[in-house]
């Protein structure tokens, strides 16, 4: 239930920002006043690709990231990461073959430094919790539930620190850079790198933002 809440909450102030930024101007979409003091809030969403080595072969990582930033220095919200690894594998089973999927959502901080007019720089800690497990390829069958096509899977838990370099390149567009380090709880499954999860990633990005 907190989480269907937070995405809707996320999902009306994009839209409301949506409405009352349509100014490259804006620099926010409200403001409120705490301690005699007037605060000014953005919000950010953005879609980025990396390049990650998934035990020792090419991958890549599909992430998001959504929230709220505070002052033009303080963002918060939610984020997460899917593992696009497109291999078939037979090592487990003798009937088929099978993918391995893994992916985690949690939540993020970031601390936002303005180096000049439409380029910004970000510091940031995403966190979460995971899941990865192996399904076979073209297994469905009217007769099997969905949990018939999982062969086996575990969980984990995901700190990330980032690194973001954004560029603003057309009215609240921007294009980025980042870089960042996985760091993943041990993964205990049959046949799987404990520390598969773990590593370091560089990719670019594309986010509409009023920060």
């Amino acid at each position: 239930m907190k989480t269907r809440f937070l995405y809707s909450a996320v999902i009306t102030l994009l839209l409301y920002g949506a409405v009352y930024g349509q100014s490259q101007d804006a620099s926010h979409i409200l403001e409120f006043k705490l301690n005699n003091k007037t605060h000014e809030v953005g919000l950010y969403g953005g879609l980025s690709v990396s390049y990650f080595k998934f035990t020792g072969d090419k991958a890549g990582l599909l992430s998001y990231q959504v929230g709220l930033v505070l002052d033009h220095k303080l963002g918060i919200g939610i984020t997460g990461t899917g593992l696009a690894y497109d291999q078939h594998l037979t090592g487990l089973v003798d009937d088929g073959t099978y993918h391995i999927n893994s992916g985690w959502n949690g939540a993020y901080i970031e601390r936002i430094f303005n180096i000049a007019p439409g380029l910004k720089a970000s510091l940031g800690w995403h966190s979460g919790r995971g899941v990865y497990f192996y399904r076979y390829d073209n297994e469905y069958r009217p007769s099997k539930t969905w949990t018939e096509e999982i062969i086996d899977g575990d969980t984990y838990f995901v700190n990330k620190p980032t690194l973001q370099v954004r560029w603003r390149f057309a009215g609240n567009w921007w294009l980025g850079a980042e870089a960042a380090y996985t760091l993943s709880s041990p993964i205990h499954l049959i046949g799987a790198d404990k520390n598969a999860m773990t590593g370091a990633s560089t990719g670019i990005s594309i986010a509409w933002g009023i920060y």
